[in-house]
């Protein structure tokens, strides 16, 4: 088992360029050990980072997927303007991450 966490970061930039490269910066300094960082991600590209870094890790202690995004009522917007629910969101973590894996 994985000493650390496995951190996903999706960070969906456009329309708010302004800023978003120092909150970038600010994530990246608060979480070193990120596995892989997404910017602009379109919706299917979302769900399938999650799948993929799950996979490509083996084993883990925990999943940590942040998204860095504008969104409303229970969605936020994806880099190519599709809102994706954050359920389907935390499901895929729930079916990628393996089981009794912490998921953040």
């Amino acid at each position: 088992l994985q000493t650390a966490p496995v951190v996903l970061m999706m960070a969906i930039t456009k329309g708010r360029e302004e800023g978003a490269d120092e909150e970038i910066k600010q994530l990246e300094n608060a979480f070193p050990e990120f596995v892989d960082k997404v910017v602009n991600p379109s919706y299917k590209q979302m769900l399938r980072s999650i799948r993929e870094v799950c996979h490509s890790q083996g084993d883990v202690s925990a999943l940590i997927v942040i998204i860095m995004a504008h969104g409303v009522q229970g969605r936020v917007w994806a880099g190519d303007g599709k809102a994706v629910a954050i359920q389907e969101l935390l499901l895929q973590m729930q079916a990628s991450a393996p089981p009794g894996t912490p998921k953040v």
